[in-house]
């Protein structure tokens, strides 16, 4: 979550989104990464993570877990790290996405359906997994 990932990130993002009709859109996205190294957590901070906002036909995106995210996933660091790198990981499997789940690595904030499908259609993971390490 190094200020250069954000921008990339912000760059990626607003690419694939560019052109796309956003206007109506307010909602946010958010991973949240519990159990991450302390060097790359914030001073006080117990997790990291990063933001997608769309609002007023613009795309945001932040350093930081965002409370008041519409849809948040709150992952395991390690887990959430091998699918970044890889979308295509035994982890990123629904299977095991529902172990984590029940495990409690993995916890979903918020409704699914109620991401608007410009956002549901977006693979942040497999967008960004060439430039994460």
């Amino acid at each position: 979550m190094s200020p250069a990932w954000i921008k990339m990130a912000q760059n990626e993002i607003a690419s694939v989104l560019a052109g796309e009709d956003l206007e109506g859109i307010d909602f946010t996205l958010c991973e949240e990464f519990t159990g991450a190294p302390d060097d790359l957590r914030r001073e006080g901070a117990a997790t990291i993570g990063f933001f997608v906002r769309v609002k007023d036909g613009r795309v945001e995106v932040g350093d930081h877990p965002a409370d008041d995210a519409d849809f948040k996933i709150v992952s395991d660091y390690e887990d959430a790290l091998t699918i970044a790198r890889d979308p295509d990981a035994p982890a990123a499997q629904q299977s095991m996405m529902e172990a984590r789940l029940a495990e409690g690595r993995l916890q979903i904030v918020g409704n699914p359906a109620d991401v608007p499908a410009i956002l549901a259609g977006l693979d942040i993971h497999r967008l960004l997994s060439s430039r994460t390490v």
